[in-house]
């Protein structure tokens, strides 16, 4: 449903209410190939989003000589939606909570979420502002071998020595691309892996009750893939 009017024809705004109920991925297309796609500056079209939604917002347009710019704010009702990012492979499924944009970006924080079968919290921001352009959070307890990606544990096996289940944070971010290049896309993976041991030689052998901060970041876009670890400050890796 689409509503217009104007309140004063002597500084003409017009006012456009809309509302409407149908699939994310028709709501996503909707944002990006409307004014807002060039405003949020972001290309959502790289992922894939379904499931039903309900979006509802105010576009407000100056007309004539009346001043001003073209403000929108709305907001996004997700019902169990699905998210896949083909780079980094992270699906996550049954997404359901509020997430409103305007002309500077999208956010939503403490979505409830699914992954591999298991609880998850959800942030989520896009903005043209900023070196951050586009960022996903998810928060959770998982075991290694469902937050590892099986690409990451197949191209550097080591990997396998970590074992058992800990408190995570996965981010995908998409950073502000270089003059004349490509937006660079990470995956960065943190814990304290209390819980997780680490069946690696003296002295990076951890039993699971011990905490040791653990920083991945892996770079999804590129001609290079570098992995960087570091690992409780004991020792870091750049392969």
């Amino acid at each position: 449903a689409v509503s217009a009017d104007i309140a004063d024809f002597r500084l003409p705004l017009l006012q456009v209410r809309y509302e409407s109920q149908a699939q994310l991925d028709h709501i996503s297309g909707f944002v990006m190939n409307s004014p807002l796609g060039g405003m949020i500056g972001t290309d959502l079209a790289r992922f894939d989003f379904s499931g039903p939604a309900a979006t509802s917002g105010l576009l407000t347009v100056p007309l004539g000589a009346t001043p001003g710019e073209l403000p929108v704010e709305g907001s996004i009702d997700l019902h169990g939606n699905r998210f896949f990012d083909p780079r980094s492979e992270v699906t996550l499924e049954a997404i359901t909570g509020h997430l409103s944009y305007d002309r500077n970006g999208v956010k939503a924080s403490g979505l409830d979420a699914a992954f591999r079968g298991k609880a998850a919290l959800l942030d989520l921001f896009a903005s043209k502002q900023g070196s951050e352009k586009f960022r996903v959070n998810m928060r959770g307890n998982f075991a290694v071998k469902d937050i590892l990606p099986p690409y990451l544990r197949h191209t550097y096996p080591f990997l396998d020595g970590m074992q058992g289940e800990s408190e995570w944070l996965v981010s995908v971010v998409t950073s502000t691309a270089p003059s004349g290049g490509d937006a660079p896309v990470n995956l960065i993976i943190e814990s304290d892996l209390k819980g997780v041991t680490l069946d690696f030689p003296e002295p990076l052998y951890k039993p699971a009750g011990a905490s040791w901060p653990f920083h991945l970041n892996y770079s999804l876009s590129g001609p290079k893939r570098l992995l960087d670890i570091d690992l409780a400050g004991r020792v870091s890796y750049r392969l």
